[in-house]
């Protein structure tokens, strides 16, 4: 069974964080892991451009575990590190 989640994310407070080098961004890749190892699977971003501020899950995920995301910027220099 496949349980959809809804993640709000604030861009515009995680772009205070990133370097951007003075040129505007074109797009953010979201990752995420369950925790119980440091393979980190795309949620959005690194295959299509994304920008939006709701983000939803598909995969399965269970109630009250713990789970790890990170986030990088792309721009035309092309991708940041993750954060």
């Amino acid at each position: 069974m496949t349980n959809e989640h809804r993640i709000d994310v604030n861009w515009e407070f995680l772009r205070s964080y990133t370097e951007t080098g003075g040129t505007e961004i074109v797009s953010y890749e979201l990752q995420m892991n369950d925790g119980d190892d440091e393979i980190y699977t795309e949620v959005v971003g690194y295959t299509i451009p994304f920008t939006l501020n709701s983000v939803l899950i598909t995969s399965s995920v269970t109630s009250g575990k713990r789970y790890n995301f990170r986030y990088r910027a792309q721009n035309v220099q092309g991708w940041g590190n993750f954060s």
